[in-house]
């Protein structure tokens, strides 16, 4: 089973929308829990895109800054 965090749940095993809702709410935690599943691809298609990992890994930072900022 998973960290619980300040809602009391199992980040792991929640969907993706209930992890945005806790993350609107202010969970840090769940924000966390929801990059961490969803960086891989996120890395994944920033490096198809721009061809340089160097340059993917700044794209997906930034990208990643601007979700957390939009909630």
């Amino acid at each position: 089973m998973g960290n619980p965090g300040p809602a009391g749940g199992d980040y792991p095993a929640m969907d993706d929308a209930e992890l945005v809702r806790l993350a609107r709410e202010g969970d840090k935690e769940a924000f966390a829990a929801l990059l961490a599943r969803h960086r891989g691809m996120l890395l994944a298609l920033c490096r198809r895109a721009l061809g340089d990992d160097a340059l993917a890994e700044d794209a997906a930072q930034e990208a990643a800054l601007q979700a957390m900022l939009s909630l």
